[in-house]
């Protein structure tokens, strides 16, 4: 499964975000892989001078962005192309958890997988995202 490029997010996040669905977001969590297809997502597009929750949206495609915490849990949002007034991206909103399931399950301390990854912060949850993440690349090998 290859990874997507910078090319793929330097694009308006209206044109990105049914690109995602489908496809596989992986992380290696303790020598475990963990994977879920994208299923949900949402496009933003803000302007930068909305004060502190977006001053910190980096301005090259297709680098993490840890929003949060949100009730205690961070959300996980991916850059696009930027204009000199908006921050733009993409927002992970679920995915279909297909591999390192266990795992995921003895993480949120849940006994079934019912709504396991179901909601942004679920997921973020699930896959032991948080903002150590922020700024790291989907497409490199940070």
């Amino acid at each position: 499964m290859a990874k997507l490029t910078r090319e793929f997010f330097n694009r308006n996040p209206e044109r990105v975000a049914p690109k995602l669905l489908g496809k596989t977001l992986v992380r290696l969590y303790e020598g475990e892989r963990l994977a879920g297809v994208i299923d949900c997502v949402r496009a933003f597009a803000v302007p930068n001078d909305l004060g502190k929750r977006y001053e910190n949206i980096p301005h090259q495609p297709g680098l993490i962005n840890m929003w949060g915490p949100q009730r205690g849990y961070f959300l996980l949002n991916i850059t696009t192309s930027h204009s000199k007034n908006l921050a733009r991206g993409i927002h992970i909103v679920t995915v279909e958890p297909i591999q390192g399931i266990q795992e995921m399950l003895e993480i949120t301390g849940k006994e079934d997988t019912k709504h396991l990854t179901d909601g942004p912060g679920k997921l973020t949850r699930a896959f032991c995202l948080d903002d150590t993440f922020d700024r790291h690349s989907v497409y490199g090998n940070d």
